[in-house]
């Protein structure tokens, strides 16, 4: 069961029977591809169109070979739980729409749904996920908008850790309610939130977006952002990784690629001197530290600190301080290497571009920054994303910087190489 699955998992009780619908091969909820834990419910039953799909779990579990949309087959209240994920994006519009309602019919107690946010076409390559050759029902049609889905009685947040997905749950009956998003909060209110354990993260882009120019306000915003990282960071180490990374346990959190050490495949030397901005409780550090003289983690939150030093413990040439990234106690040209991942977008403008110039000061000439800034055409908010157009003022000091490219699942962000 991957992450996804342990999302879905939230919503499911050991006694429930789950309807998936076209459920592929059933990747996000068994453990075809090789990972040992499936998901934890009394029955499971696949409805797929593609056969050859059908034929690599078929004998693991019971199977429907037929179209999504062939909902007539199901009386109402059938499954207590019914899952659609990857799915509605490769009808028309019209017909995700129907499937919604349908699905609400069939459930007992819940619909869970999994959908991109954006519409990205896949016109030149409709091969699937799992290596198993084109399939013209890959093709991309449609985008729901978050309205229908409301106003379907959907409850939804973003999911991934680009928020590049809808992960959305409609509940039948109250009694089945569980914590989709954070207590008290509209979904209006938590747009550009992430759900489960990273409501946390979204939460504190909403309070940095909210920012005014009034000294006062900011200090209290900063202060309130700071308590929801801290809270995390004061947990067992296992509940701060759940927390940071939505339904990671700990075996996953420790052996998942680290974007930009893998497919940015930054690279660094012995001798190097590199600084890690924003670090969290320090997950790129084993990456890093083995390779180079001395690996200094840097982050806002005191409990985020406190939890990279004890994730951290074996490593003899790292140190962590609590910092905002403005005002670093290095002097001028001390680093070889900075990278920043994933929090730029967690930050108003004018403090990403003073993380940027503090980088510039403590960078050596020749030394390299890393860092994702999130784009406006996608998260549609300019008071923390960029259009392409503005990077150059954003990295006037350095003597050159260049958009990398990178994955698809990346394309909320732009990853800049950045050289002083």
């Amino acid at each position: 069961m991957n992450r996804l699955g342990k999302m879905i998992q939230k919503h499911i009780e050991p006694d429930d029977t789950v309807l998936d619908l076209g459920c592929g091969i059933m990747q996000a909820t068994t453990d075809i591809v090789g990972v040992k834990e499936n998901l934890k419910c009394k029955l499971i039953v696949g409805v797929e169109l593609v056969s050859k799909y059908l034929d690599r779990i078929k004998d693991k579990y019971p199977t429907i070979n037929t179209d999504v949309r062939n909902t007539n087959l199901f009386v109402d209240d059938s499954y207590d739980v019914v899952i659609c994920t990857d799915v509605l994006e490769h009808l028309k519009l019209d017909d995700a729409i129907d499937l919604l309602k349908e699905m609400k019919r069939i459930a007992r107690k819940k619909v869970v749904i999994y959908t991109p946010l954006l519409m990205e076409s896949n016109e030149e390559n409709v091969h699937d996920g799992w290596g198993m050759g084109e399939n013209e029902l890959q093709r991309h049609q449609c985008v729901v908008p978050h309205d229908a889905l409301q106003d379907l009685g959907y409850e939804i947040a973003l999911a991934d850790i680009d928020g590049g997905n809808t992960f959305g749950v409609y509940t039948k009956d109250n009694k089945y309610q569980s914590d989709i998003l954070p207590k008290n909060t509209t979904t209006s209110d938590l747009f550009g939130s992430h759900a489960g354990g990273s409501k946390i993260r979204g939460l504190a882009r909403k309070l940095k977006r909210k920012v005014s120019s009034k000294s006062k306000e900011n200090e209290r915003s900063l202060k309130v952002a700071h308590k929801l990282w801290d809270d995390i960071g004061n947990k067992s180490l296992e509940e701060t990784m759940e927390g940071i990374c939505d339904g990671w346990d700990k075996k996953t959190f420790d052996n998942s690629d680290e974007f930009l050490m893998t497919e940015v495949n930054i690279q660094f030397k012995q001798s190097d001197k590199v600084l890690d901005l924003a670090c969290g409780i320090g997950r790129a550090c084993k990456w890093v530290a083995p390779k180079v003289k001395s690996y200094t983690g840097v982050d806002f939150s005191e409990g985020m600190i406190k939890k990279a030093k004890e994730y951290n413990k074996k490593f003899n040439n790292v140190t962590f301080t609590k910092n905002d990234g403005v005002t670093l106690p290095i002097e001028d040209d001390y680093f070889d290497t900075v990278f920043c991942e994933l929090a730029y977008q967690h930050m108003i403008k004018d403090t990403q571009i003073k993380n940027t110039d503090e980088v510039f000061r403590v960078l050596k000439k020749g030394g390299k920054y890393y860092v994702q800034l999130p784009k406006l055409d996608f998260y549609k908010d300019d008071t923390y994303c960029w259009n392409e157009s503005e990077l150059a003022e954003h990295f006037k000091s350095y003597s050159t910087w260049k958009i990398l490219e990178t994955s698809y699942k990346f394309r909320a962000y732009f990853t800049v190489e950045a050289i002083k």
